[in-house]
């Protein structure tokens, strides 16, 4: 059984992640897309694996707004050729919360 806190919605973004190192050093980007989205986190498909705990800056685009979060890790799988991983938010500023709460609502 799920016990998840919001609700997750199917949506397909284009996002732009840059994962920190232990130092907290950026390391290269890497343009991917979202699968499923909610208020407190989302599901990517990514090319190559990240690691469990991994800090990402994200700039995801929704409708016609950039928002910029910071996530982290909690799995990667291996999907044929390629990853799907699933992030928890962990810095949203407030005016990018109401613009995914915003986003959210038109999908439900």
């Amino acid at each position: 059984m799920e016990l998840r806190k919001f609700a997750r919605y199917p949506s397909e973004n284009l996002i732009d992640y840059t994962p920190l190192d232990h130092k907290g050093n950026m390391q290269p980007w890497e343009l991917s897309k979202t699968l499923d989205i909610s208020l407190d986190g989302l599901q990517i498909e990514t090319r190559s694996p990240l690691k469990n705990n991994t800090l990402l800056h994200m700039i995801m685009s929704l409708n016609d707004h950039l928002i910029h979060i910071e996530g982290v890790t909690i799995y990667c799988n291996r999907k044929e050729r390629k990853y799907v991983a699933g992030l928890s938010f962990q810095k949203i500023p407030s005016p990018e919360r109401r613009k995914l709460q915003s986003y959210l609502e038109e999908l439900a």
